[in-house]
């Protein structure tokens, strides 16, 4: 995913120095019907290298490393909003 390929953090507490913080919305979850998926992050620059996942049965859901971006399998989707 490359995240910090460029710059480690150091004592400036995780972040690069004179950067502001930005809250991100949490990204709505992708209901799929494969147990295998791609991720690319996004369109354009916003994206990263895609990546493949794979949902393992007895979770039903899979979390991409690189984006946070979360995939449901629609066999578990009814069961995991039941959950909270």
């Amino acid at each position: 995913c490359g995240r910090g390929a460029m710059w480690r953090p150091g004592r400036e507490g995780g972040r690069r120095p004179g950067t502001p913080t930005i809250p991100i919305a949490p990204r709505e979850p992708g209901i799929v019907s494969a147990s295998g998926v791609a991720c690319a992050g996004g369109e354009g620059a916003l994206g990263h290298r895609r990546v493949w996942l794979w949902i393992p049965p007895e979770r039903g859901w899979v979390e991409c490393g690189c984006c946070d971006k979360k995939f449901i399998h629609a066999d578990f989707a009814e069961k995991l909003k039941s959950e909270g």
